[in-house]
């Protein structure tokens, strides 16, 4: 759904909130055809309620997307989100499926899960 805002080229992209306590939440953010980080944390900290965004890059359906949890969730002993901890973890478990899943970190707090990659690439990214 290719549109234009200010004589720039945007894109819609869906995404999923999703919540400690299951709940999932479907929305779009129209970004930049091609985002800068600050594009994209526009969207992502308005919906971590003003926390500080910190980029994952997770395995869904098998295809790699970008997920977005506040940095300081564990700090502010938000609540265990295990949807988010299962798509965070998948990666990990594809490459050795014998270990076990508790041995890895979790997810806590809100969990902003795109359909698409949108964070920019750099040499530094992942």
């Amino acid at each position: 759904m290719p549109g234009t805002r200010r004589g720039g080229t945007v894109r819609y992209v869906a995404y999923r909130v999703l919540t400690p306590d299951g709940r999932k939440i479907d929305s779009v953010a129209t970004l930049p055809s091609h985002p800068s980080p600050n594009d994209v944390r526009q969207v992502v900290n308005h919906l971590l309620d003003g926390g500080a965004a910190e980029h994952v890059v997770v395995l869904q359906k098998d295809r790699r997307t970008d997920m977005f949890v506040d940095e300081q969730s564990h700090l502010k002993h938000l609540r265990r989100n295990e949807a988010a901890t299962a798509l965070f973890r998948a990666a990990a478990l594809r490459g050795n499926p014998h270990r076990d899943p508790e041995t890895l970190p979790y997810i806590a707090g809100p969990a902003i899960v795109f359909d698409e990659p949108v964070w920019p690439k750099t040499k530094f990214s992942t």
